[in-house]
């Protein structure tokens, strides 16, 4: 009762009435502005301000329970040598979210676009895009978790080498499965004794593509997933060369998806707003439910 709590009040005026969803834009610009200039929210903290009413990621974390399959196939997968390994309480259910989201449209535009720069935001928009048009998440949800099933099958065989893979590698075998599912392939065949053979050979061959060494550089990037699409065009006689580099569709798909639209006009005004943050004020709730009256 003897808190003191800070209130800052926002109006939009002289405009029409706005839409539910450009209402939800502006809030949103207004909470992650406004947050910037204090402390600085983790990605986890913005991501749940976004997304806490995205369907398909509640879906996710409702199965992502510590101790849960999913949770121990993805930990070990892909978190096994992070920062998070060794800890009493796991990898936090929002960074598998983040790796998650991102995952489920990285196979939606060329290596050499994922690579490069802004793509937080390429995905952010692909994501939305992917919300917006397909609405069986549960097909959704229920296809990546066969996916990472199928993945660590294989890693059973390929974790016997005298040279075991990595995360990175992993990463690029499940969006390998994503772009082969997306040109009408059988991701099943993936535990087919033979293609693990083969796989697990070509590691052995080329595990320095997916070296951990400056893995986040643009060259070091393009090389891991080239290699790993490398193998799939060799063994599979598929020609995925679209998923390689930009081509002029590509090019404009991606700026269209980026154009800003009325709605992000209509946000980008808020540019000139600048937060004048008032030194906290002692006001006893009986002042403040008066003044609500």
């Amino acid at each position: 009762m003897d808190s003191t709590v800070r209130i800052i009040e926002f109006e939009i005026v002289n405009e029409p009435r706005l839409t539910p969803q450009l209402q939800d834009k502006v809030k949103k610009e207004i909470f992650g502005r406004y947050n910037s200039g204090i402390t600085p929210l983790k990605r986890s903290e913005i991501d749940n301000a976004i997304y806490d009413e995205d369907d398909l990621s509640n879906i996710f974390k409702s199965h992502l329970k510590r101790g849960s399959q999913l949770n121990r196939w993805i930990t070990e997968l892909f978190f096994k040598d992070s920062v998070y390994a060794g800890r009493d309480n796991g990898v936090p259910i929002d960074t598998m979210m983040q790796f998650i989201r991102k995952n489920l449209v990285l196979h939606m535009v060329p290596i050499t676009f994922h690579a490069a720069g802004k793509k937080n935001e390429i995905f952010e928009r692909l994501y939305t895009q992917v919300m917006d048009t397909q609405t069986d998440h549960a097909y959704l949800f229920e296809n990546f978790c066969k996916k990472i099933e199928l993945i660590s099958t294989v890693s059973q065989k390929l974790s016997q080498s005298d040279n075991p893979p990595n995360r990175f590698f992993y990463e690029c075998l499940l969006w390998a499965m994503h772009v082969l599912e997306n040109e009408d392939k059988n991701v099943e065949q993936l535990i087919d004794e033979p293609l693990q053979e083969s796989l697990s050979a070509y590691h052995l061959e080329h595990y320095e593509d997916f070296s951990d060494v400056d893995y986040a550089f643009y060259a070091k990037v393009v090389t891991r997933y080239n290699s790993i699409l490398e193998f799939f065009q060799r063994h599979l006689n598929v020609d995925l060369h679209l998923y390689r580099s930009a081509s002029a569709e590509s090019t404009a798909r991606i700026k269209e998806l980026m154009t800003a639209d009325d709605n992000d006009e209509k946000i980008d005004q808020l540019e000139s707003l600048r937060l004048n943050k008032p030194d906290p004020s002692r006001s006893s709730i009986e002042d403040i439910m008066e003044f609500t009256r």
